[in-house]
């Protein structure tokens, strides 16, 4: 298939891993299934990974796709002699979160103690941090593989696109916190006696055995700080790797530019390859303006007009930070059809 050449396409054709970011509800997501595409459309063997509980990805792909399994794409495709592979993945994040805890346990006995406890259902399912460290280990383990020559990552949808970034970092601080140091293991018999005073007392605000069973997790799970320590590093190594580049994904409005401008300085900050912004359902591609317009219609032209003039400034105050500008679309993404339309609109 032959592809004009551009920025787009020189980071799709060089790199290991694609990282997509952005908040709710810019297209991020159909988005990162198109960039897959267009990778596979090049010749790369190529897995997108969906952090996204909605199943957006699923939707546009057209596919059941089932948590925890990976789902092969291509021939779905039907893109002719394209040398390319895609498959697509969703983890189950409660199943990557126990075989995580066995992986950095440091006996099979520890990863019982965590996993059997009926905190661990809370931490799997609330814990802030836990979602996008996840998604940070799954991207980790497969790229240690070198199965996929290129790894595209829909980081999960968040209302800042710097949450994704941060909460790990937030999550790890949980080995900071003195509280928890001293309740495992106070520093002598004057304190250990006044924590099991205040440990009755909460147990009967709380329940019997509900705090002794928080206290032998948590205890536990201190016993893993060296395996989460050492994950995270190995995670933040790849995400600063010359060939990991990182795509904004967002809308052309002046509301979104201080966000646009405080995540390109926090992707500096983060020592992470910044490759340019997806500005994504554009209304400059919509005429407005060249011809008569009847007069009821006129109110909703003059406002287009405005509205078009406001992206123009927004693409102007990036300039060459702008990757592709792509329209906005008469309806929303549903198959495989619709996504291949907006891979070759990336060209």
């Amino acid at each position: 298939m032959n592809l004009s050449a551009n920025s787009i396409d020189a980071s799709l054709r060089q790199a290991k891993v694609i990282v997509t970011c952005g908040t709710g509800g810019v297209g991020k997501t159909t988005l990162s299934a198109a960039l897959a595409i267009r990778a596979c459309m090049l010749g790369r063997k190529v897995l997108v990974i969906t952090m996204d509980p909605a199943k957006r990805l699923a939707t546009s792909l057209g596919i059941d796709l089932h948590p925890g399994q990976m789902h092969e794409v291509t021939s779905a495709l039907h893109l002719g002699a394209a040398p390319g592979q895609l498959f697509a993945l969703m983890p189950d994040t409660r199943e990557a979160f126990e075989e995580f805890f066995r992986s950095i346990s440091p006996t099979p006995q520890v990863a019982d103690k965590i996993i059997q406890s009926p905190i661990f259902q809370i931490l799997a399912r609330d814990f802030s941090g836990a979602n996008e460290y996840m998604a940070l280990k799954k991207l980790n383990q497969i790229a240690q593989t070198q199965t996929y020559d290129l790894i595209v990552l829909d980081t999960p949808p968040s209302r800042s696109t710097l949450q994704f970034f941060a909460a790990p970092q937030t999550l790890s601080r949980f080995f900071e916190e003195k509280w928890f140091r001293i309740l495992v293991n106070p520093a002598n018999r004057l304190m250990a006696s006044t924590l099991n005073k205040a440990i009755g007392l909460l147990e009967k605000l709380t329940g019997r055995g509900f705090v002794i069973k928080l206290l032998e997790f948590v205890s536990a799970l201190f016993e893993t700080e060296k395996g989460f320590r050492q994950t995270l590093s190995e995670s933040t190594t790849l995400l600063r790797s010359p060939t990991t580049e990182f795509f904004l994904v967002a809308s052309p409005s002046p509301e979104m530019a201080p966000e646009i401008h405080s995540f390109i300085r926090s992707i500096g900050q983060y020592s992470f390859h910044f490759s340019g912004i997806l500005f994504n359902r554009a209304l400059s591609g919509i005429p407005a303006g060249d011809r008569p317009v009847p007069e009821n219609k006129k109110n909703a032209m003059e406002i287009l007009i405005e509205l078009q003039k406001k992206e123009g400034w927004v693409k102007a105050e990036f300039g060459d930070k702008v990757l592709k500008t792509m329209p906005e679309l008469v309806r929303d993404v549903h198959g495989l059809g619709d996504l291949i339309h907006v891979a070759k609109l990336l060209g």
